[in-house]
């Protein structure tokens, strides 16, 4: 299975629409779940020592938290050479970008670290701290309100986990 421009179907479920972007870690596309018929995420990590730990970290940081604020996990995946990570896919911009269009006002920016907040809260009563807070790991769903999704919790520390 590779990922190019052209669809391709994942896991007999999942058929990629577009590549959304890319990290030191990760790349990310926008797929269509064929069998739940709804829009997902896949974040699409190469295996190395580096790094399998952190997709497996934050698989179960994930799988520990239900909270609107935060992005849901649904699957993990992994193949001889990668690792998928299938979640919600947020419609939106994340918190830098709209910081630098200069579109969010004082209020909004309040809501937002409400949300936050309770996401936050979320994860630290089960366990989880996020450790990687930053503008582009916080999504703003589009809509006419202010809509967090908190991401990416690839360097979170577990309760359980401690190291």
């Amino acid at each position: 299975m590779r990922m190019a421009d052209s669809p391709s179907i994942l896991s007999e479920r999942y058929e990629i629409v577009r590549k959304l972007g890319s990290g030191a870690f990760a790349t990310v596309y926008l797929a269509d779940d064929l069998r739940m018929g709804r829009p997902v995420a896949i974040k699409v990590v190469a295996h190395s020592a580096d790094v399998d730990d952190r997709v497996l970290r934050e698989a179960h940081a994930a799988a520990k938290l239900n909270h609107h604020h935060i992005v849901t996990m649904y699957e993990m995946v992994r193949e001889d050479d990668r690792t998928l990570l299938f979640t919600e896919y947020v419609e939106g911009q994340t918190l830098r970008d709209r910081y630098r269009e200069q579109s969010l006002s004082d209020r909004d920016i309040l809501q937002a670290g409400v949300q936050l907040c309770q996401a936050l809260e979320h994860a630290h009563k089960r366990g989880v701290v996020h450790r990687d807070i930053k503008p582009e790991n916080i999504m703003l769903a589009s809509g006419p309100d202010i809509d967090v999704r908190l991401m990416d919790f690839g360097v979170a520390q577990l309760a359980d986990r401690l190291s």
